[in-house]
């Protein structure tokens, strides 16, 4: 089997794209070190060329890489943080943080831009307690990370350019800070082209799917805010079907049922919304997200809905 160095790899898929050096490499290194890496007379760093490959569609874990220690030990910080997230622990998460924030190098924007965007998520620490960002101040870090490595972004086009997975879900804490502000429109507008690039552009790599629901979850939240019901229920519906045909599943996956059930109160289909109330309670019941599920509980309840199940 004939093998191919990573950069003839790469080179290879920016022509099928029809890129240039310098639209795929922006943010990421100059262009001189783009034509190094493709001609095979330089390799780059782990984590620049998996936002290469994943600008290009193509899954880095399929390409061996070897890394160095520092590079081992920031993504391993990486793995923790982004635990903390999902345990809601915001306390580790900044400790963690600022344990990577001490080894990253300066010029190292790829690690620097992850670190912003779990800031803007996490807080900060003012005497003693974890103190939330203003949402204005949560912007502000955002749009400073994305132009780490997308200079010159514009959230108002952001749909001509090419995009890693880190860069999407920035894209998506953006929306998601206006959607918080009560700038459901603002959402919308973004959260439209963000869903239509990731289904048209990401169909190789491996976090495409929890992209595609989260961004749907988020979406249909901000049509239903803007009283658009149809419209919400139908991209909620999409994600959940994709949930069953991939077989993958998130906790964003009870919001989307819950997502639905709301949308069809609105709509007047009240039997449906029961059920959708039902599944909703039970996917938070089963993940022991007892907070939520009783949240749903009671939502249900001030609809009139008793979704509670003898078993």
């Amino acid at each position: 089997m004939k093998e191919f160095h990573i950069g003839e790899v790469i080179k290879k898929k920016r022509l099928e794209l029809g890129l240039s050096q310098i639209e795929l490499c922006g943010g990421i290194c100059d262009i001189s070190t783009m034509s190094r890496i493709e001609t095979g007379k330089q390799t780059p760093a782990k984590n620049k060329l998996a936002l290469l490959l994943e600008r290009l569609d193509l899954p880095s874990e399929r390409y061996f890489a070897l890394v160095s220690q520092q590079e081992a030990d920031i993504q391993n910080l990486q793995t923790e943080i982004i635990f903390c997230h999902a345990r809601k622990d915001p306390k580790a998460g900044l400790e963690k943080l600022a344990a990577l924030e001490a080894i990253v190098e300066e010029d190292d924007h790829i690690t620097q831009q992850f670190i912003l965007r779990n800031k803007a998520g996490m807080g900060y620490w003012e005497n003693g307690e974890i103190k939330p960002y203003t949402q204005e101040q949560t912007l502000e870090l955002l749009y400073e990370a994305i132009r780490l490595t997308v200079p010159g972004f514009s959230i108002e086009n952001f749909e001509a350019g090419r995009y890693g997975v880190e860069e999407i879900k920035i894209i998506n804490q953006i929306g998601l800070c206006y959607y918080d502000m009560g700038d459901n429109k603002k959402a919308v507008s973004i959260y439209r082209p963000l869903l239509h690039y990731i289904k048209n552009t990401f169909c190789n790599l491996e976090q495409a799917h929890l992209l595609d629901l989260l961004v749907s979850y988020n979406y249909g939240l901000a049509l239903y805010m803007e009283k658009e019901y149809e419209a919400a229920l139908e991209i909620a519906q999409a994600a959940r079907r994709s949930c069953i045909h991939s077989n993958r599943y998130t906790t964003c996956f009870g919001g989307v049922l819950y997502l639905i059930s709301h949308s069809l109160y609105k709509l007047g289909r009240i039997e449906e919304c029961r059920q959708y109330f039902y599944q909703a309670y039970y996917v938070y019941m089963a993940l022991e997200d007892f907070k939520d599920a009783q949240m749903i509980k009671d939502n249900a309840a001030e609809f009139g809905l008793d979704i509670t199940l003898e078993c």
